[in-house]
């Protein structure tokens, strides 16, 4: 429901399904870089750097997918980033 409404333009019901997601998959990456894609696309920078910061800090930690931490750079226009 999160990637529906964040197409529609509707961030908040968007960033309110998607944190869901995120406590229901405890925490796991999969969920955290649409959740920081949709912050960004909110408008919200500063809370997509701290998932995408929090995703970096992780990947030393366990398996983050690439995905994940291209989809947040991408969001904030970091594209070459992305492609890493």
């Amino acid at each position: 429901m999160g990637i529906a409404y964040e197409q529609e333009s509707r961030y908040e019901e968007a960033i309110a399904e998607v944190e869901k997601a995120l406590q229901l998959l405890r925490g796991e990456p999969v969920a955290a870089g649409p959740l920081g894609h949709v912050y960004a696309e909110a408008g919200r920078q500063g809370e997509a750097r701290r998932i995408l910061e929090d995703l970096m800090r992780e990947v030393e930690q366990r398996h983050v997918d690439a995905y994940s931490v291209a989809l947040v750079h991408v969001a904030l226009g970091q594209t070459g980033q992305a492609i890493n």
